[in-house]
C-alpha cells in the first residue's frame, strides 16, 4: 500500500528494499551529513544553472530504479541558492528518489 499526498510519500516500513537506510534524515543529523550537504552547496554554487538543467538530470538518470517519469518530475529543482533552503530541497529530492525508488521495487502484486 502507498500513499501519496502532495510531494510526501509514505510507504510501510520495510528494511528491505534497496537504499533502505539512506534516506536525508541521516543527512542533517550528523556532522559528515551536514559536510556532505555543505559541500554539494558549495559545488552548485559555481554555476546553478548548469547544476539543475545539466549536472542533476544526468545524475538523476544514472540512478538504478527510477521510472522515467519521475526523473523528469525530480529533475524539476526548485532555483533558490540559499544553504538553509538548498539543503531542505536536497533533503526533500534524496526523500523522494528514495520513495519512488521503493514503489517502483514493489511486484506488480504489491502495486496499489
Amino acid at each position: 500500500m502507498k500513499l501519496v499526498v502532495g510531494r510526501l510519500c509514505l510507504l510501510p516500513i520495510n528494511k528491505n528494499l534497496p537504499g533502505r537506510g539512506y534516506g536525508s534524515e541521516s543527512l542533517t543529523t550528523t556532522p559528515f551529513g551536514r559536510q556532505v550537504l555543505s559541500a554539494i552547496h558549495a559545488m552548485a554554487a559555481v554555476d546553478f544553472a548548469a547544476f539543475r538543467h545539466a549536472f542533476l538530470p544526468h545524475f538523476l538518470r544514472s540512478l538504478h530504479g527510477l521510472a522515467p517519469e519521475h526523473v523528469e518530475h525530480l529533475a524539476q529543482f526548485p532555483p533558490d541558492t540559499d544553504l538553509p533552503t538548498f539543503t531542505q530541497n536536497i533533503q526533500r529530492l534524496m526523500n523522494d528518489v528514495n520513495c519512488y525508488r521503493a514503489y517502483n521495487s514493489l511486484t506488480p502484486a504489491d502495486a496499489p
